[in-house]
């Protein structure tokens, strides 16, 4: 059996196929544990819809996520991030990456978190530079 491309499974329903939904194609087709995801702002911005974790960093770096997509899509699981009282305090571009693959990574309770600071996930900038984040 042939297993639609994510392409056609897109076109037919309508959505674009983020998380569970591409890791199914992947697995059906053998392709799972290989990076086939570009990261792309509009990609990105998409995964963090509705995202009930907070930021209070303005931005994060689209080369720095794509690496951490790329190292999920391996298998590897992410470290913890850090959070505190819903707020981020480190570990955003692993947040993104795990909401973007569908594996969101475990969180450990920490302090620094100002719901003063917070920043919205639509005004978050996703910077086309690479931070060096490994």
């Amino acid at each position: 059996m042939n297993a639609p491309s994510v392409e056609i499974v897109e076109l037919i329903t309508g959505m674009k196929a983020y998380g569970v939904l591409r890791d199914i194609i992947s697995l059906i087709k053998g392709t799972a544990g290989k990076s086939e995801i570009t990261v792309t702002e509009d990609m990105a911005r998409a995964a963090m819809r509705n995202a009930p974790l907070k930021t209070q960093q303005t931005g994060a770096s689209l080369p720095a996520i794509q690496r951490y997509v790329n190292r999920l899509l391996t298998g590897e699981k992410a470290p913890p991030i850090t959070v505190d009282d819903g707020i981020i305090v480190d570990g955003n571009h692993r947040y993104i990456a795990g909401r973007i693959v569908g594996k969101e990574p475990d969180s450990i309770v920490g302090a620094g978190g100002n719901p003063d600071w917070v920043i919205d996930w639509d005004n978050f900038k996703f910077d086309p530079a690479d931070w060096g984040n490994e």
